[in-house]
């Protein structure tokens, strides 16, 4: 059972990490895709080449932020801008499958709201493909809302897949706390003992 988890923005270093988890991730939860793209998409390669070019080209306005569990990374979360003035977005979260059901994503999640937050965003979207009911289900009782906007995706090779849109109007939560580490902040969420 996961006890404390640290969330700090990832690192070059971090891109193998990220690259795992995102590709177990996927694997796992993406089970209606087809296997062929699943294969294609996530291969160790690609996902390497995606979080270098991402971690590359990041700015004020995008940030990917890493959850850690003993120095080991078990889930990310992607947000930033999205193509609406004054709207932030969750561009991708994942998790290891091996810590789901520990609070990972929903810290996560927290925590990519608070960046929207403090960057003045009052509200967020999100997209899922939708057949993943567990995504839409974990969103929904983090309080997203969904708008009922369905489009295909479109990656090349899903052209039937769908996707729905989310949204969330933005406000502070309070289970958190701070600490300085080697000069960073780091937020840290510390689960209640039973």
């Amino acid at each position: 059972m996961l006890k404390n988890i640290d969330v700090r923005p990832a690192r070059h270093s971090d891109v193998p990490a990220l690259a795992s988890v995102h590709a177990d991730a996927c694997i796992s939860a993406y089970k209606f895709l087809p296997a062929a793209f699943i294969k294609d998409r996530y291969a160790l390669a690609n996902q390497l080449h995606y979080f270098q070019h991402i971690l590359r080209h990041k700015n004020d306005q995008r940030e990917i932020f890493v959850g850690m569990n003993d120095k080991k990374i078990v889930g990310f979360i992607d947000v930033g801008h999205s193509d609406q003035d004054y709207i932030g977005k969750i561009h991708s979260l994942f998790v290891d499958p091996e810590s789901m059901g520990h609070g990972v994503g929903s810290f996560l999640l927290r925590h990519g709201e608070r960046w929207l937050i403090a960057r003045g965003y009052k509200y967020a979207i999100l997209w899922v493909f939708s057949e993943n009911l567990l995504a839409r289900e974990f969103y929904g009782k983090a309080g997203w809302e969904d708008t009922n906007v369905e489009e295909p995706t479109s990656w090349t090779g899903l052209n039937e897949v769908m996707c729905r849109k989310l949204e969330k109007t933005l406000r502070i939560g309070r289970r958190w706390s701070t600490s300085e580490s080697s000069g960073r902040r780091i937020q840290t969420y510390r689960k209640n003992s039973v």
